[in-house]
């Protein structure tokens, strides 16, 4: 399975100013800086461009729009 990914860590956003939350409701490139192609495997999910997670490594996933 593939498809794109916008990604960044927690610790990030919360550091973000208002322009940058305001620029991120126009375009999710502005705010989650790592982007690629993002494919789950039997055991790793890769975010090109980014790293490498092995599934075991995994401790929480979120799908979260603010």
């Amino acid at each position: 399975m593939k498809a794109t990914y916008y990604g960044t860590k927690s610790k990030d956003l919360k550091a973000d100013r208002l322009v940058d939350k305001i620029s991120g409701t126009i375009h999710p490139k502005y705010r989650f800086p790592h982007t690629g192609s993002i494919e789950l495997t039997e055991d790793t999910l890769r975010l090109e461009g980014w790293e490498d997670l092995a599934l075991g490594e995994i401790e929480r996933v979120a799908c979260e729009y603010d």
